[in-house]
């Protein structure tokens, strides 16, 4: 072999002493995987400096020494703060190296594992590091390889970001294809792990990954093994940080949450716009150096005793603190006093819109429109509608509109004192409904006496429509969905949201509340293929073009649930809507449907009621959750169907309500009477989609196995195998019919749709004809394991 294809052969040492250009070698002080890192003194400019050397076996390599080259001119560009200096490239008997700047400090990594950083020190530190990936971004650098041990804090507390060994610069030539996986497994971006190519917002998403590691202490998406992790980067949704970390704020959570989504578009597109919110939540957050913070509380300690003596014997003298600081209210129907009734509508929209941009306010918890809505005309007292409702606040008012002019007007009322706290009348044209809204808004929240902080005040402020319009249609649209008892009032709904679409061209309100109508014509039975690719389409686009949207995000929570057979997924999503509003009715109820449903966690189910039940106390959803939850989790077959009985006296009669009933009333020994709800279901509806299951139940019932499949038409089929509910619907059904073979594949395709509520396949007696086969046993074995491990 000769010399020069030695890839190992020893070149000069360096020993302390040793002349690299003007640069004398002190000590080695580091080393890694592309570079052995060395304390020296620059002997022209006398200061010390760290010098970085490609390793010697592979110096002869063409890659390395390019790749080694790259990260030198990628940080020598970038003179920033917030990003360690290169002064000087050389090369030492064919060993390329760099001089860079000597930081004295720690690691980030260091500092996460030994200390329990506040949000204070979280936010400064992950501005610092923003602020340095703006800079490199700005100047067409990607890093690619964002982790805590490539991030060194100095002695002043600011970050600096080294290692651009795997940087992409851009306009020049790529040292890797497109296909390839760089980067550090942990810590890559999902479209790194696909080999994608990447830009600024895949060490965006890296970052995420950082600063959930300086909140919690732990890689949200660390597994066993390195094919467990890169399959955990893609598919798996991180932990909630509020479910491990509660002293850590709503904004920072979203925040983190937004850096971390999987698909690029929906999280920050630029270090810039995510510098914006971290300033500003900076300017909330007290802040304490580090370095200051012993002696700050050794004084303060002094003081906060003196306070506290003082507060003690103020609270022994007055009433004990309430056991929530929440302040309850309802906004009741505004009145329309418009000449044309048809303006009903406008008047009921104003009131949603007015309780969705209240329940923005973490201190109020605002009871649901839906709920106020049962005293529309009512002729009970203010008092009387509180206590029904068990709010302090109510807010009530009238809307007239004539043409283009629009007079409202709206009092506030503390229900206790029987006192109106405000009372003002706005009057305008169409195009000020935005500013009136606004206005009382900020009225109420003023008449409550609430502090907003700096994020609910952008919230409250922030509009989704600037077309008086469109925003019209939108109303229109959402009455017609909300109200729509058939497939034609929903339909007509959608065509008002899409006349406003015509107008704006792209809405995420609009979009969100199409998604929402295609998805209750899937379940309403009056669609299945159109309805769920419609419902995924709008529910994506509304969430691209707001992040932050809840119902859009709670939308994306129901298609993981119902037909997407991704729980997890979907539990995170619904979480993520809670996250940006508290009562977001979609989000709670899909939630419920998963701990009650899916997942057989009664304890879970029954807070999520509990919630549910005192911000949607006359919500006939609420009667439906309450009843399966007992039907599902607890398996008490009596209660759930007393419960389904209370439920259908309100005469709410939805498809999917009334199969639960019949399922129900089968399990409770009333067959004949499940048949009877059966038969009026199909005689009502027999061109709905549900009308195929409701028909094989009543052959099961009837023990019919050979025509028990025959009511699903091939559409149903596909439908059934799509839906983890039917899936298991048709498996137990085929299971209490008499087959013996069929079951099998029905149940199997339920499981891995992610219905693994252990404890109700236990009780379910439809399944007790195929209990005693081994097939079934080893199924059961899988569905506890899985249930075991489903985590909430």
């Amino acid at each position: 072999m000769a010399p020069d294809d030695d890839k190992t052969r020893t070149y000069v040492p360096l020993t302390k002493g040793t002349m690299v250009s003007h640069y004398r070698i002190i000590e080695k002080i580091g080393a890694g995987g592309m570079g052995e890192v060395y304390l020296a003194e620059d002997t022209t400019l006398n200061r010390k400096v760290a010098l970085k050397f490609l390793p010697l076996h592979l110096c002869q390599d063409a890659d390395c020494r390019a790749r080694f080259k790259r990260e030198a001119q990628a940080a020598a560009k970038l003179g920033h703060s917030n990003i360690v200096a290169v002064y000087e490239v050389g090369d030492y008997h064919g060993r390329p190296f760099f001089a860079m700047e000597l930081v004295e400090g720690r690691p980030l990594d260091k500092i996460v594992a030994s200390d329990r950083l506040d949000e204070s020190e979280i936010v400064e530190l992950a501005l610092g590091i923003c602020n340095g990936l703006r800079k490199a971004h700005e100047s067409g650098v990607i890093h690619r390889d964002i982790k805590p041990s490539n991030i060194i804090v100095d002695r002043d507390n600011v970050p600096r970001l080294l290692d651009f060994g795997l940087a992409v610069i851009r306009d020049s030539d790529r040292l890797t294809q497109t296909g390839s996986t760089l980067g550090t497994i942990g810590y890559m971006s999902p479209e790194q792990v696909a080999g994608r190519a990447v830009d600024a917002r895949s060490d965006l998403f890296s970052l995420g990954v950082v600063l959930y590691e300086m909140v919690t202490g732990i890689n949200p998406f660390r597994r066993d093994n390195q094919a467990a992790t890169l399959k955990a980067i893609s598919d798996d949704i991180q932990k909630p940080l509020g479910s491990l970390r509660t002293d850590i704020s709503v904004e920072l959570q979203r925040i983190v949450s937004k850096l971390l989504e999987k698909r690029p578009e929906l999280r920050y597109q630029t270090a810039a716009d995510l510098a914006s919110d971290l300033r500003r939540l900076s300017g909330t957050v007290p802040t304490i150096s580090r370095r200051s913070r012993k002696r700050w509380f050794v004084s303060a300690g002094i003081a906060v005793v003196i306070f506290g003596v003082i507060v003690v014997g103020y609270v022994l003298t007055r009433h004990p603190a309430p056991e929530s600081t929440r302040k309850m209210l309802a906004v009741l129907p505004f009145e329309n006093l418009s000449p044309d009734p048809d303006q009903e509508y406008f008047s009921d929209g104003l009131t949603e819109e007015l309780t969705s941009k209240l329940s923005l306010v973490q201190s109020l918890c605002v009871i649901s429109r839906s709920s106020s809505m049962t005293f529309k005309g009512s002729n009970k007292t203010i008092p009387e509608i509180a206590e029904a409702l068990k709010v302090q606040y109510i807010v009530e008012g009238s809307v007239r509109r004539t043409g283009n002019d629009l007079r409202i007007t709206a009092q506030l009322i503390d229900a206790n004192a029987d006192a109106h706290l405000w009372s003002k009348t706005y009057s305008g044209t169409l195009d000020d409904v935005f500013d009136i809204q606004d206005s009382v808004s900020q009225a109420i929240v003023d008449g409550i006496k609430i502090q907003l902080t700096p994020d609910e005040t952008r919230r409250l402020g922030k509009r989704s429509f600037d077309n008086p319009l469109a925003y019209e249609y939108y109303l229109r649209g959402k009455d017609g969905i909300n109200k729509g008892s058939s497939e034609g009032a929903i339909r007509n709904g959608l065509q008002y949201l899409q006349q406003g679409i015509d107008i704006v061209g792209e809405n995420a309100l609009i979009y969100s509340c199409m998604a929402w109508g295609y998805w209750t014509l899937v379940n309403g039975g009056y669609a299945h293929q159109e309805g769920l690719a419609k419902a995924e389409e709008f529910a994506q686009k509304a969430a691209n073009l707001d992040p932050e949207l809840p119902d859009a995000l709670a939308m994306l929570g129901w298609m993981n649930y119902g037909y997407g057979g991704k729980q997890r997924q979907a539990v995170e999503y619904f979480k993520k809507a809670l996250l940006r509003d508290s009562v977001n009715e979609s989000a709670l109820r899909g939630l419920m449907c998963v701990y009650s449903y899916c997942a057989g966690r009664p304890s879970a189910a029954m807070r999520l009621i509990e919630t549910y039940q005192r911000i949607y106390p006359m919500d006939s959803l609420m009667r439906f959750g309450m009843s399966m939850t007992l039907q599902y989790t607890a398996g008490d077959f009596r209660k759930a169907l007393a419960s389904y009985r209370l439920l259908r006296r309100t005469g709410y009669r939805h498809p999917w309500s009334e199969l639960e009933y019949a399922l129900t009333l089968a399990h409770c020994d009333s067959t004949q009477e499940a048949i009877s709800v059966i038969d009026s279901c199909l005689s009502a509806n027999p061109s709905n989609s549900l009308a195929g299951f409701f028909g094989m139940m009543r052959q099961a019932l009837l023990k019919d196995e050979a025509s028990a499949i025959r009511p699903l038409s091939a559409e149903a089929r596909r439908g059934a195998q799509a839906d983890f509910a039917l899936s298991y619907y048709v498996g137990s059904l085929l299971a209490l019919s008499g087959a013996k073979e069929e079951p099998y594949e029905w149940l199997e395709n339920a499981v891995n749709r992610g219905f693994v509520n252990y404890p109700f396949w236990q009780k379910d007696l439809f399944l007790d004809n195929i209990r005693s086969d081994e097939r079934f046993k080893r199924l059961m074995e899988r569905v506890k394991y899985e249930w075991e491990h489903f985590e909430i």
